[in-house]
This record gives structure tokens, C-alpha cells and sequence, in this order.
């Protein structure tokens, strides 16, 4: 037979392992709904933690995330860039009796809406230690895609931002670029090439080539067009082309500036300005003008 003493220690051995067993931690998982409901026993100084599948951010475009609790017995901590929480209860005066608090949480996160009733026990055997929000497969997948295009938009934002700055620096540099040739002046080199064409109803039309004027290493060709016929003249294009002394043409990149459309009776002026030094080292040169009537060409 146990002696008393046997008995004793085997009850204390027995409630401390019934104690060790109470407080271990322990995980509940909650599936997260539209609107999500439960309730939980706080134990003072255990406290609980309340994890998401995603970061809790204030600054959210798409729904903020927002805490209340009623009861102010109840605090919570929480840092930023976290996707958890605590909920923790002041332990009760020294040798006190652990009073019973009531408080509800409502919690307002990613389009969820959740409310939570809370109150204070001593039994440890109803203490979770964790509170585990879970995410459906539809809602994981959309969450994921919201992700990615918050991701997207963020990248696109930064880009637009990049190109907006790059364009400022190009068009401030344009305009320094613009006002040193201007400051400089040109160099002009006389051409005078005319050209005369009559269409098929017997109308005339005119191109002149004027001048060349340098700036810098810009190319200046300023020309001008005369549409002497009763209907108006489309302009689709002008070009300028090397010929070498096979007669074999190679077009010569360039901008053009020209109206569109010449009305009857009327001249227009125009220029097509190249940086290709080619033009300079007197090879031969055609200009072209593309109409809806036929090309008008000069050689020189």
C-alpha cells in the first residue's frame, strides 16, 4: 500500500502536468468570410494573436484595414508591415480574484468583416494562443491577382514618372540646343533648282528648291511648292535621296515639314532638315515631293 506521502507527490506531479498541459499554445483556424463571427476567452497576461494571410495596412487602396475594441480593458499591440496582432488583459490586483470583462472587437480588413466577442477567463484549458485566418482557394487566387496588379500599377507609375522626367530633360536640353544655333547663326549655300510639272488636265505645278542653311550639324532644305490648278494638292511625303555615279539612289533620313494639302491658286513653303554630312560632300543630290498628282523632283 502508497504511503500518504506516495499519494501526495503523485497529485502534485499529476497537477503539474494537467498545468504544463493547460497553457501549451494553441492554434485555431478560422475560415474568413464577407462576415466572419466567433468567440474567444482571454486569459489575463497570455493574451492572443490574431494572424492574416495578408499585411494589415492602414494606407490600403483597396479596403484599410481598422481595429476597434469596446472595452478598453482590452488592448492590442501591433507593428506596421505585420500581418498579426495581440489582444492582451491586465493581470488582476495581487492575490485578486480575475474579473470578468466583456468587449467586442470589430475588425475591417482586404473586403472581410469580422467580429469577434472577447472575454476574460482563469480557466487555462480554454486559452488559444492563436487565432489563424484562412483564405478560401477563389479568395487566395484573387488576392494573388490583386497583387499583381497592384505590382503592375506600381510599375507602371514608376515608369511614367521616369519618362515624364526624361522628357523634361530632353526638352530642356532641346531648347539650350535650339538657342546655341540660333545664337550661332547658319551658314547658307544657294541652290535655286526648279522643277515643272503638268498633269493630265493640263495643270501646272511647281516645285522650288531655294536654299541650304547649316546649323551646326542640322540641314536645313527650304523649298517651296506652287499649285497652279483649279483643285487642291495632296503632299504625302518629301524625301531626299544620294545618287552615286551609277544612278543607283539611297534615301537619306530626314523630317519634313509641309502642309498636307496645298489649296488651289496657292504656294506653300516647306522645309526637310537631315543630320547626314553626306549631303555636303557634293555627291549628287535629288529632292522629291510625293503628290497625289505625281512626284515633283529636282537633281543637283
Amino acid at each position: 500500500m502508497r504511503s500518504v506521502w506516495q499519494i501526495g507527490v503523485a497529485c502534485i506531479l499529476l497537477m503539474a502536468a494537467l498545468s504544463a498541459q493547460a497553457v501549451t499554445p494553441k492554434i485555431k483556424r478560422v475560415a474568413l468570410e464577407e462576415f466572419t463571427t466567433l468567440t474567444l476567452k482571454v486569459v489575463p497576461d497570455l493574451g492572443v494573436r490574431f494572424v492574416f494571410p495578408f499585411i494589415l495596412d492602414e494606407q490600403d487602396d483597396y479596403v484599410p484595414f481598422t481595429l476597434n475594441i469596446t472595452n478598453p480593458m482590452f488592448s492590442h499591440d501591433r507593428k506596421n508591415g505585420r500581418n498579426s496582432f495581440v489582444v492582451t488583459v491586465p493581470p488582476p490586483p495581487q492575490g485578486g480574484q480575475i474579473p470578468t470583462y466583456y468587449s467586442n472587437m470589430f475588425i475591417t480588413v482586404a473586403g472581410y468583416n469580422i467580429s469577434v466577442t472577447l472575454t476574460t477567463t482563469s480557466d487555462l484549458t480554454q486559452h488559444v494562443s492563436d487565432v489563424v485566418f484562412d483564405l478560401t482557394e477563389s479568395a487566395r487566387q484573387d488576392l494573388i491577382q490583386q497583387a499583381v496588379e497592384k505590382r503592375i500599377k506600381a510599375i507602371k507609375d514608376e515608369y511614367a514618372a521616369k519618362e515624364s522626367a526624361l522628357e523634361h530633360v530632353a526638352s530642356d536640353m532641346t531648347l539650350k540646343r535650339i538657342g546655341g544655333l540660333a545664337l550661332s547663326g547658319p551658314s547658307r549655300k544657294r541652290i535655286n533648282e526648279e522643277t515643272t510639272t503638268t498633269t493630265l488636265n493640263g495643270d501646272r505645278l511647281v516645285l522650288f528648291l531655294d536654299d541650304l542653311q547649316r546649323y551646326g550639324e542640322f540641314h536645313l532644305f527650304s523649298y517651296e511648292v506652287q499649285n497652279d490648278s483649279s483643285q487642291p494638292l495632296r503632299v504625302n511625303d518629301a524625301a531626299l535621296f544620294l545618287v552615286d555615279e551609277a544612278g543607283i539612289e539611297q534615301r537619306i533620313n530626314t523630317a519634313n515639314t509641309v502642309h498636307a494639302t496645298i489649296d488651289a491658286e496657292s504656294t506653300v513653303r516647306g522645309v526637310i532638315v537631315t543630320d547626314d554630312v553626306r549631303v555636303l560632300d557634293g555627291k549628287h543630290i535629288k529632292f522629291s515631293v510625293l503628290t497625289d498628282q505625281g512626284p515633283l523632283e529636282v537633281k543637283w
